[in-house]
């Protein structure tokens, strides 16, 4: 009681014989961002998801403005306009689903719609509808690749500002 515990062991590993081949990355392979620059609420309390979604959301030119938890990312809706928010479920203070039931109030109070993506470590079968029932617009499972990111965007956003050859 009170120590750690030491655990060894020894893990058989077989040598890779033969060429090994570089794959270069293709123009096709890198997705692209062609629509307008957006300005996102990012509300994720993990800090190596907040840098990975910020930096690509940043390098394709959008403006990001992080939220550590629901309540955060909701004094920032109700001084800001948002193209997009993306809304982790499971958060201190208030959680991605308490957030997203208050941001759809305030729709009705302001008049002005959101979209809201769930970024979500729930990966079960069943769970992207679960989420989408709950008012959520669209769903990603993390982690995720810029692709999938990219994708989840051009399936959101309103036809006018909806990239078609984003990807």
């Amino acid at each position: 009681m009170g120590t750690g515990s030491t655990f060894h062991f020894i893990l058989p590993l077989k040598k890779k014989t033969g060429h090994v081949v570089e794959k270069t990355l293709s123009e096709s392979d890198v997705p692209r961002w062609k629509g307008p620059t957006l300005n996102v609420i990012l509300a994720e309390d993990n800090p190596v998801s907040t840098q990975f979604i910020k930096m690509v959301l940043e390098n394709f030119g959008h403006r990001v403005t992080h939220a550590v938890n629901g309540k955060v990312a909701i004094d920032l809706f109700k001084a800001n306009a948002f193209d997009i928010v993306f809304m982790d479920i499971q958060m201190p203070v208030m959680d991605g689903v308490a957030a997203l039931s208050i941001l759809r109030e305030l729709e009705q109070f302001n008049g002005r719609p959101q979209t809201v993506i769930a970024l979500t470590a729930f990966a079960l079968i069943g769970d992207q509808g679960k989420y989408l029932e709950m008012g959520f617009d669209g769903y990603l499972s993390k982690p995720f690749t810029t692709r999938v990111l990219v994708d989840g965007i051009v399936r959101v956003l309103p036809s006018e500002a909806n990239p078609v050859a984003a990807i």
